[in-house]
């Protein structure tokens, strides 16, 4: 992909199979990335131009252990970053997914877990190196919205849009139920904590709380090729999204509005 004094390119290699009953999958990918404007600026390098690449390794599984359904996948990066010419930075991204469903009958009862490696400013390299940091399965209404949307997650980040789920725990339990074969209503709660708390601008360690939030969803199948969904979320926001002063920030509510139509 090349544009305006930059250019990217990406090679992707992967392999799926079925082993002992599971669904199982790697994936590998090279990234470059040269560009000779301030845009996608890596962690740790200032504007400017600069040059990076990037390793990414990933393997999935999906498979049942008795009545359980269990998903898990892993990711990992490594690779350099930095301005041409200049020393470059390594780069490091770990995440991880890890879920469990059980079928019991009219519900469906789901515990899902996720993590992603934040940067630890102590060691002199970034940590936290994903390409928008990993997107994985595990989304919610609010702190971690799968649909371009900022949500509270990643303020720090100071870029638009959803950048995936990043330095950060995340735990959710769901309950999934149809009551009719079009209508499936989903309710959810998750608690968030950040791996690494950052700082505030005088150089104060955040808090690494993030807190709870509590989801409802509704998705109603039209027709075969047509569905609507509608999303509301309330989240009691932790103590690492306090002012500087310590004050308390206000805790949001959001909803979500889809229509999918497949081809």
């Amino acid at each position: 992909l090349e544009g305006a004094g930059s250019d990217s390119r990406n090679y992707v290699l992967g392999a799926v199979g079925n082993v002992a009953g599971w669904k199982t999958g790697a994936l590998y990918v090279y990234i470059k990335n040269e560009s000779s404007v301030g845009g996608f600026v890596p962690v740790g390098a200032a504007p400017g131009a600069f040059d990076s690449f990037t390793h990414l390794f990933a393997v999935f599984a999906t498979g049942a252990i008795g009545p359980v359904t269990v998903k898990a996948d892993l990711a990992f990066t490594t690779g350099e970053a930095g301005l041409k010419g200049g020393t470059p930075i390594d780069t490091e991204g770990f995440g991880a997914y890890l879920a469990g469903f059980l079928n019991a009958g009219m519900a469906n009862f789901g515990l899902e877990y996720a993590y992603a490696k934040g940067n630890d400013p102590g060691t002199g390299k970034n940590e936290g190196g994903f390409s928008h940091d990993y997107h994985g399965p595990f989304n919610s209404v609010i702190l971690w919205n799968g649909m371009d949307y900022q949500g509270y997650a990643n303020l720090e980040a100071g870029v638009g849009g959803d950048i995936g789920f990043r330095n950060a725990h995340g735990i959710k339990g769901s309950v999934t139920a149809s009551p009719t074969e079009k209508l499936t209503l989903i309710g959810a709660v998750l608690y968030g904590q950040r791996d690494e708390p950052g700082m505030y601008a005088n150089g104060v360690e955040r808090d690494k709380a993030m807190g709870w939030e509590v989801d409802g969803i509704l998705s109603y199948s039209i027709y075969d090729n047509l569905a609507y969904t509608l999303g509301l979320g309330y989240a009691s926001l932790g103590d690492h999204y306090k002012s500087m002063t310590g004050e308390d920030a206000d805790n949001p509510w959001g909803m979500m509005n889809r229509v999918e139509v497949k081809f």
